[in-house]
């Protein structure tokens, strides 16, 4: 077998050497390609060199960092420890080293040739081939130090597409996998606001991320350039978003820690547009009242404050005399928490009768953050609609943050709650194995815990461990239950030795609200 893979210092690829590809090269990058491979190899390398240009300016830190970072610290009011400024260094250290190893190499070769060289058993740095499914999965490494970094990139050239098409193809996987200094900023900006205020509140997200924003385009204007800060905030243009601004809801805006992510579009145009809303409503405090306002508003919005959802309102207020609990009605179509509730209520009601489930889940997600993220219910409501739609990764993620979050917090009672919880999704998706462990540490606080029990009882039956299984079936008939309990008929089925240990499905009819 050949080895493709660690080519480091070379001149020439040993691809290049292998598949005899032909070169185009300048002063600052070379293209590789296939004989006979459709375009113009001398504007496919003006595009490459031109995407390495736009790299490294979307990535400038330079000998300017610590300029940075101190106005960012002197806007958000933050006086940095040493850890903590070390810490805001490392953001912004680790961007830059994503483009300082941008290989100057880029080989364009025929997606149908990587293939047949990864099915002869050869190795490609940065592809993978699944002999089972023979499929090519491709993840480039902008880590010097890993494996199968190298210092060349090899690109597929798809069907009917020309080397031009195939650099710009390369050119929206880099620039969406490569985070610009804007977004270091943003970041370094967001731990800034967090370690001054603490925030236990979801419900801040509109807030840190809107100032983030509003604070590394400034930093950018007056670091970097005015045209840098305008191409980062044309991503937060408000202009382009048409009739959502009122379905926004920017209020009830959900931490990462505290939302419920979803797979479905409309849940990812949404949290677009909060973006978009936050840093205009931000960056708009900003500019009418001076970006000074940005360190006082921190310094009025105490922990005591910020802890509560609108508490940070009344900081705006002491600010700047500009009340935002009149102006974030524009984001919402309702004009109490109690009328918002009723309406996505009847909204989930309305489209889960219809089918349309998507519609159904955006509904509940609306209605569980007006009334608060601490609701297992929603939780579960949410799991039996992801197997409904059949979207059961998003379910197990959704409960391991879960699990994460309240470990994190200490809440262990809350925690065992939600295990249960699994456990009980768990036979709806007929997938308890899954489940084993949750329902061992369930029950060794709650011994009749019906949820558990029921786990751990078919995973015994699929452990063929018949007689332990039937003892926990006659503890669960043992538990009144009425008769067309789910758990009662599926403990009858493991005491009668039915062959069937899969559990019988649910219903998301049982979650009406």
């Amino acid at each position: 077998m050949i080895s493709l893979a660690f080519v480091a210092h070379a001149d020439e690829p040993l691809i290049a050497q292998k598949l005899a590809l032909l070169s185009n090269k300048n002063a600052n990058a070379t293209v590789y390609y296939e004989k006979n491979v459709p375009g113009d190899a001398g504007a496919a390398l003006k595009a490459y060199d031109a995407l390495l240009t736009e790299l490294a300016n979307r990535t400038t830190v330079g000998n300017r960092a610590d300029a940075m970072l101190d106005q960012i610290d002197s806007l958000v009011g933050f006086t940095p420890t040493k850890d903590e400024r070390a810490t805001q260094r490392q953001v912004l250290d680790a961007v830059a080293k994503m483009t300082n190893f941008m290989p100057k190499t880029l080989c364009i070769v025929r997606q149908s040739t990587i293939k047949d060289l990864l099915e002869r058993g050869e190795t490609l740095p940065n592809f993978t081939f699944d002999r089972a499914t023979r499929s090519v999965s491709m993840n480039f490494q902008f880590d010097s130090k890993h494996p199968q970094a190298t210092n060349y990139f090899i690109m597929p050239l798809v069907p009917d597409t020309t080397m031009e098409q195939c650099v710009e193809q390369l050119h929206q996987m880099l620039v969406a996998a490569i985070p610009s200094t804007a977004i270091a900023l943003h970041e370094v900006t967001e731990m800034a606001i967090v370690q001054r205020l603490h925030p236990s509140t979801p419900y801040f997200r509109w807030f840190s991320d809107g100032f983030a924003n509003t604070i590394a385009a400034k930093v950018v204007h007056d670091q970097i350039s005015p045209e840098a800060a305008d191409d980062f905030l044309k991503m937060y243009d408000t202009a382009k978003l048409g009739d959502i601004e009122k379905r926004v809801n920017l209020m009830w805006w959900m931490g990462k820690d505290a939302e419920i992510d979803t797979p479905l579009p409309f849940e990812k145009d949404l949290e677009n547009a909060r973006y978009c809303f936050a840093t205009f409503e931000a960056k708009r405090l900003a500019d009418q009242y001076g970006y000074d306002k940005i360190a006082a508003i921190i310094t009025k919005a105490s922990p005591a404050k910020v802890n509560d959802p609108r508490g940070l309102f009344d900081a705006v207020k002491e600010a700047t005399g500009e009340d935002l609990r009149e102006r974030f009605k524009r984001y919402q179509s309702f004009a109490t928490d109690k009328e918002g509730i009723e309406l996505y209520s009847n909204q989930f009601n309305t489209l889960k009768i219809r089918g349309d489930l998507q519609g159904a889940l955006s509904a509940l997600l609306r209605m569980r953050e007006i009334r608060g993220p601490n609701s297992l219910e929603d939780y579960r409501a949410a799991a039996s609609m992801f197997i409904s739609l059949k979207q059961q990764p998003a379910a197990e993620q959704m409960y391991q943050k879960l699990f994460d979050l309240l470990k994190r917090r200490g809440q262990n009672d809350q925690r065992l709650a939600a295990l249960e919880s699994y456990c009980d999704y768990s036979l709806e998706a007929k997938t308890p194995e899954n489940a084993a462990d949750a329902a061992i540490e369930v029950l060794q606080a709650a011994p009749k815990s019906l949820p558990a029990l029921s786990v751990r009882m078919v995973t015994l039956q699929q452990e063929t461990r018949t007689s332990e299984a039937v003892e926990l079936a006659n503890q669960i008939l043992a538990i009144e239950q009425p008769d067309n309990s789910a758990y009662r008929r599926l403990a009858e089925q493991v005491r009668a030795k039915n062959k069937s240990t899969a559990p019988p499905g649910g219903s998301s009819d049982r979650f009406h609200l």
